[in-house]
Order: structure tokens, then sequence, then C-alpha cells
């Protein structure tokens, strides 16, 4: 395992919070390989990344998913008691409307293990779910509005666990179907 290092801030580094319009999901059971981290990690940045590609059994891909600008956010919390500490995952992101398709997917989203690969602003994949701890839907509130002048959408939040933040992803994502070999 790494040893602990300086943590040093670049000087006049950009720092954009929030996370991009496009994010992209499968469902668990989509995938032949869902990489982890490298184990043993030789560097601090190789304990929170996974830069082997992800592959899909025969006819899957990620999915594309749309987020209103300024809703979307990855959330890392630390949790656990002394000398047993680990993290909890969350993405949130609110889409806009209520299309038979939307509702549809939710229901289907509500009891299914999941993965998601959420676009920081900067664009930073950060993976959501894993073999071991699936994203789950936490939150699905359909809103109509009250007033003509509200927003009308989704607003969702998924949730998974892990012994480390939520890893940032530097392999490829396949957009089209998986082929056989």
């Amino acid at each position: 395992m790494p040893d602990f290092d300086d943590l040093l801030w670049p000087d006049g580094e950009d720092n954009i919070g929030g996370t991009q319009v496009n994010h992209y999901y499968a469902p668990l059971n989509h995938f032949n390989i869902l990489p982890v981290p490298v184990e043993p990690a030789v560097s601090l940045e190789d304990m929170v990344t996974i830069s082997t590609d992800v592959e899909f059994i025969t006819g899957r891909k990620f999915l594309k998913l749309y987020s209103t600008q300024d809703t979307g956010r990855v959330l890392d919390k630390l949790v656990g008691e002394f000398d047993g500490k680990s993290f909890e995952h969350s993405f949130e992101w609110f889409f806009p409307g209520t299309l038979e398709k939307a509702l549809a997917l939710i229901t289907k989203f509500a009891n299914s293990n999941m993965v998601f690969v959420a676009s920081e602003a900067d664009g930073k994949k950060r993976l959501i779910g894993s073999t071991k701890f699936p994203a789950k839907l936490s939150m699905a509130d359909v809103d109509t509005g009250a007033k003509t002048s509200d927003r009308k959408g989704v607003k969702l939040k998924v949730e998974s666990r892990g012994i480390t933040p939520s890893p940032v992803y530097t392999g490829a994502l396949p957009l089209t179907p998986a082929i056989p070999e």
C-alpha cells in the first residue's frame, strides 16, 4: 500500500463544481467484467482509480442519461465507527418533465442493481456502484409542480458503498453494443 504523501493545491488550477449534463448507466447484470482499482496500489491515485476498461456481455453497452444543468452532484460521505470506517457514495440529478420513458425507467431502477458513471464538470468520470455494492435507487421524487412557473420533473438519487470514495473511472465508455469475439 502506498505511503502518505504531501497534498498540495496547484496555484491557479481550475476547480469547477457540479457535474456535466451527460452521464451513463447500465444494469449490473449487463457487465461481463466490472473492474476495481488495481491491487496492490503502487501510488495513492491507484487506490481510487479504475483504468481497466469495463467489458459488457454481447449486445450490451452503457446507456446515456441526461441531467438538468446545475442539478447533478456526486457525494462521498465517510461513515462508521472508529476502526471501522467506509464510504457512502451517492449521485443525485434532476431529469426534466414526466416522460413516460422516464417514469418507466425509474420503475425499473427501483429494485435493480445498477452502475452509474457520473461526469464531473471538469470531465472526471466517477463510478457509482460495483459488483460488491451495486448502485441502488434511494430517491425518485416525481413532481408536476403546482404553478406553471414551477420545475416539473424527477429528482433522482442512487447510492452505493465502498472502502474508498467513489472511484475515478478512466477506461473506455462503450456506447455501442458489445459484439461476440
